[in-house]
């Protein structure tokens, strides 16, 4: 793990003091970056249905997903075997069955159908459909908007975050620098872009440390192009006195720092 488990159990105690505040009993997160932030899973397996539960009465977090991302959650999380959950293949993309009838059914089970239950209603990860499953098989129990609810929490960065951040801040910098060296007349942006990328995963000779993906893919547009917003590189050539935007996002175990400069040849 990327953080001591005391550090994640505060987390977890920060975000059970915060529900309280709200008249939450249960908790279900859908964004990846909350999720992570409260059990350490890091799988590119939000495609699917996934989320994290935290309940009052429970002493950790229950982490849900599809069966064969459940050995992620083993190997990236903290979390005892009994709360790792993996839903059957055959719910997926099988209507009229749905990933969240397992979660709906799981409700019932732990007695929280009548539970006043927070969601994070505009969530890009949790569907209309995800809620509409929820409202229906759980009638009794009271949905609230726990949106941002974790996201406040985590405004306030550790000592170990920001190491990360600062990690992130060096990758960064080597990527950018790259971008200065690279970016001639003559040379196609994908070719500038695939050095820049070699540089933010890889790292270089200096720093001695390799990144991960972020969140945004490279921006780099020339020209006329940089004036549009988030165009990315393309086979076209740098040309003499042209501007070319370049936004890039440097990584460490999903901490990001974000780095913007304009280029100009001539």
């Amino acid at each position: 793990m990327n953080f001591t488990t005391q550090e994640y159990f505060q987390r977890l105690q920060n975000v059970k003091n915060k529900m309280s505040e709200s008249g939450l009993d249960i908790l279900i997160l859908s964004d990846p970056s909350n999720m992570n932030y409260l059990t350490g899973y890091d799988g590119w397996s939000f495609y699917v249905p996934q989320g994290v539960i935290v309940a009052l009465d429970k002493d950790e977090p229950i982490w849900f997903g599809r069966k064969q991302d459940s050995n992620g959650a083993r190997i990236t999380t903290f979390l005892k075997e009994n709360n790792i959950l993996g839903y059957p293949e055959n719910l997926i993309q099988s209507p009229p069955s749905h990933p969240y009838d397992y979660v709906a059914n799981y409700i019932h089970e732990n007695n929280w159908s009548n539970k006043n239950i927070g969601v994070e209603m505009d969530s890009y990860f949790y569907t209309a459909e995800n809620h509409n499953r929820l409202v229906k098989q759980c009638p009794n129990a009271k949905f609230k908007n726990g949106h941002l609810l974790v996201n406040w929490i985590r405004y306030i960065k550790s000592d170990a975050e920001i190491a990360y951040m600062k990690e992130g801040a060096k990758l960064v910098q080597a990527g950018m620098q790259t971008a200065f060296n690279e970016i001639k007349p003559g040379v196609k942006q994908s070719f500038v872009a695939g050095k820049i990328q070699e540089t933010l995963l890889g790292g270089n000779d200096e720093i001695q440390i390799g990144g991960e993906y972020s969140g945004l893919n490279i921006i780099l547009a020339s020209g006329k192009s940089a004036s549009a917003s988030h165009l990315t590189p393309t086979d076209k050539k740098f040309k003499e006195n042209e501007g070319t935007i370049v936004e890039l996002g440097g990584v460490k175990h999903r901490y990001h720092c974000a780095l913007s400069r304009t280029v100009y040849i001539g």
